[in-house]
């Protein structure tokens, strides 16, 4: 068993999915299952739920203690011919919390 993190977009939001298992997929798609983020009443905290096949996880949405940046590498020109071709780094986005399933897998009621 792994630990595996994905990075997850949700209503224009990232969110870091932390997962101890492992996820299998189809050769061809990117779909690895359906995610939800639930906030519950009267309370700040939100629970998630990662439905994958006939099986679900339940999981807590934790705030980052140090929040990561999403880089996007991209290829800048050469100021000149004899100058060696650089990268260039464009911060894209802000990862402020994370999705985080400990238990296991569950069966779809």
């Amino acid at each position: 068993m792994s630990e595996i993190r994905l990075i997850r977009a949700i209503n224009d939001e990232l969110y870091l999915v932390e997962v101890q298992a492992t996820l299998e997929r189809k050769a061809d798609s990117l779909h690895i299952g359906d995610l939800k983020i639930i906030k519950e009443k009267n309370s700040e905290k939100k629970k998630a739920t990662l439905t994958v096949g006939n099986q679900y996880m339940e999981g807590v949405v934790e705030s980052l203690k140090k929040p990561l940046a999403v880089l996007q590498k991209t290829n800048a020109d050469p100021v000149d011919v004899y100058s060696s071709p650089s990268h260039e780094l464009k911060c894209c986005s802000i990862i402020r919390e994370r999705i985080r399933f400990s238990s296991r897998p569950l069966p779809t009621k």
